[in-house]
């Protein structure tokens, strides 16, 4: 089977929907959330979401809904946005990585790579677990800490856990994402001293 860019185009909208169409697991109120008929419902808030670069909201929008001038606000977004449970944008990432992956084998072994590296996000006071307040020559901040685990033949993530960065625990993360690891192919976990 050929796999370009269409094939995981197809893949990714796949997870999205099969997540779409169980809505009721995966926003903050079901029976309110996503239960009308808008502009942004919850596939293509998820597709938008998955879709966002490094662009203002403004343009990102615009170029997701092609200039089109009955495109809904970056605020209705933002708002629809928030609905949406965590858990959601793990198992798209879950099913879409399962789906794609075809493990290649280093001697019968997959060779996983786990590293950790902090996240800036946008600064929040009131998310005090990952949350850095001003200092002398430093504005304050928020940061987060992701542990990521990388098929180092396929070329692919395969598990992430997020923490903040106040509380991050490389250790913890890296036995969350073994005890998770499920594969009929044993593995060869490679990860630094700090895990």
């Amino acid at each position: 089977m050929i796999r370009n860019s269409e094939y995981y185009k197809k893949e990714l909208k796949k997870a999205i929907r099969k997540i779409s169409q169980n809505k009721e697991q995966y926003v903050i109120d079901p029976k309110k959330n996503f239960t009308r008929k808008r502009k942004l419902p919850l596939d293509v808030t998820l597709r938008t979401m998955m879709s966002l670069g490094g662009s203002s909201l403004n343009r990102e929008m615009l170029d997701v809904f092609n200039f089109d001038t009955d495109m809904p606000s970056s605020q209705a977004f933002l708002k629809r946005r928030s609905k949406i449970l965590t858990k959601a944008y793990e198992d798209i990432f879950y099913s879409f990585t399962q789906t794609c992956s075809s493990p290649k084998l280093f001697k019968g072994y997959r060779l996983l790579a786990v590293d950790g590296s902090d996240l800036h996000v946008p600064t929040n006071p009131h998310e005090e677990e990952s949350f850095f307040p001003e200092r002398k020559n430093l504005k304050a901040y928020n940061l987060l800490h992701l542990n990521a685990m990388y098929d180092l033949n396929e070329h692919i993530y395969t598990d992430a856990v997020i923490q903040s960065a106040r509380k991050h625990d490389e250790c913890a993360a890296f036995t969350a994402m073994v005890d998770r690891y499920h594969s009929s192919h044993p593995a060869v976990f490679i990860a630094d001293r700090g895990f």
